[in-house]
């Protein structure tokens, strides 16, 4: 995995073959605040990195998790305030060990924790949005726990497909992503997804034009509910982006590495599997030389090459390396 040294350089621009032309993408920026906000706390490990471990893997011992991080790290955390045109995404990878499914066990969801994640408290937050795995999307809970979906919370009119079976007990790994968009002065759309695992489950989420007040957000979090039976999950390279909305693609780039020594930059670009795209402009960060249109690909390790257009391997992820000359 590339080490996320250089954050924020600023937009590169990119077309992707077969799809609609993106004119920018956002940079994801990590979730590294972990805890487990429950009467007991589950054991937890990683609790300041992006690949959070709950559970000790003894019988049971994730069950009744709850797992929240603000945006950023410990020492610099990020608010999310969404203008009209910008959108807000939360992507991770999920694993689930010795678990049992049941209709809204397992949830996850983007927060405006209202300061009380610093005061340890889960209870009376200011609002978000939980999606329930194989069942809707909810406005959350404020009355309560932020992602119980008893009290105040609402099931939304969310529209979903799910296909394949989820498994909370298998050893492939689970993507889930929420996108918040802000399309007015008083409506969001949300779309939600988790695919994987062992059961090839997909379900999508979307919810469009839902009133609210609530455009600023502040925290992820993820439950696994009271009759799981889990005895341990993780959750991996939990970040997010946000800024103008650029398409439905959720197309990012995750990490970025720049060697001024000698003009090469690695980065990892996340997107559609098999999506094909080139780089096409450095421009707004601020290199002089070069200027090129487009951009050399010097090798490509995850993922293939195909003169200078960049192929997404199967699980929508290409490791790239390109020459954009000494600043």
């Amino acid at each position: 995995m590339l080490t996320p040294i250089l954050r924020d350089l600023g937009i590169l621009r990119l077309i992707l073959f077969g799809f609609v032309m993106i004119p920018s993408i956002l940079i994801a920026q990590d979730i590294a605040n972990w805890k487990s906000l429950d009467a007991t706390p589950v054991a937890l490990t990683g609790a300041n990195t992006v690949n959070p471990i709950f559970g000790d893997g003894n019988d049971s011992s994730a069950q009744q998790a709850t797992i929240t991080s603000l945006f950023g790290t410990v020492t610099s955390p990020v608010a999310v305030s969404l203008n009209i045109g910008e959108s807000l995404t939360v992507t991770a990878m999920l694993t689930l060990s010795g678990g049992v499914d049941g209709i809204n066990q397992y949830r996850f969801g983007i927060f405006n924790d209202g300061g009380q994640f610093l005061a340890d408290d889960r209870n009376n937050w200011t609002g978000g949005f939980l999606h329930s795995i194989g069942n809707v999307i909810f406005q959350a809970r404020t009355d309560g726990a932020f992602v119980s979906t008893g009290g105040n919370a609402t099931a939304l009119s969310a529209v979903g497909d799910i296909e394949g079976t989820f498994n909370p007990d298998s050893t492939e790994p689970y993507l889930l992503s929420m996108r918040i968009s802000r399309d007015s002065s008083t409506t969001v759309d949300i779309l939600s997804r988790i695919s994987g695992g062992d059961g090839a489950y997909s379900q999508e989420l979307l919810l469009e034009n839902h009133p609210t007040d609530l455009f600023t957000f502040t925290a992820f979090g993820f439950l696994a509910g009271g009759n799981t039976s889990l005895d341990q999950g993780s959750l991996a390279d939990v970040s997010f982006t946000s800024g103008p909305i650029v398409s439905n693609l959720d197309f990012v780039i995750r990490e970025f590495i720049y060697t001024a020594t000698d003009g090469r930059a690695e980065l990892r670009i996340s997107g559609p599997a098999g999506a094909r795209c080139q780089l096409v402009e450095a421009a707004d960060l601020n290199f002089s030389d070069p200027d090129t249109n487009p951009l050399t690909v010097i090798q490509v390790t995850t993922g293939t090459l195909d003169g200078n257009v960049v192929i997404l391997n199967d699980e929508g992820e290409a490791d790239v390396t390109i020459d954009l000359g000494t600043s």
